[in-house]
């Protein structure tokens, strides 16, 4: 495969997970869901896809540091971990794919309390309670 082949297929890939993911959470939030994200210090797909305090209502991080303050940008504000269990969302879009499987055992109660998590690489997809990655 030509190097153009591969980033032109790479671009339409990013551009449909963009698409798909606005999407399903434009549709999340007019039907009143409640939706948090779970992400590390440089998720570059929460900018790329423009995912703001209009669709998303808060930001779950373990670093100390940041909770209490917000993201620039989008203003979302930083909460620990444990506020999932507080404040039960609905959706949590987990924008750490490459640990996924550690926050989900992190999160081993929210599942089973109704939470569910969205996936958004490589295509966009839900996890729910009996789901594994």
């Amino acid at each position: 495969m030509q190097t153009g082949d591969y980033y032109g297929q790479l671009a339409m890939a990013m551009q449909t997970i963009k698409a798909d993911l606005r999407d399903l959470l434009q549709d999340l939030r007019a039907s009143g869901k409640h939706i948090a994200t779970a992400r590390r210090p440089k998720a570059t797909l929460l900018g790329y896809c423009d995912l703001g305090n209009d669709l998303i209502e808060h930001v779950v991080n373990r670093s100390e540091h940041k909770q209490g303050r917000y993201l620039p940008g989008p203003r979302l504000s930083f909460r620990a971990p444990s506020s999932l269990l507080e404040t039960q969302p609905d959706y949590v879009v987990l924008l750490v794919c490459n640990i996924a499987a550690e926050v989900l055992a992190q999160q081993h109660e929210y599942r089973p309390r109704g939470g569910r998590f969205i996936i958004p690489i490589p295509r966009v997809r839900f996890l729910t309670e009996d789901d594994d990655l």
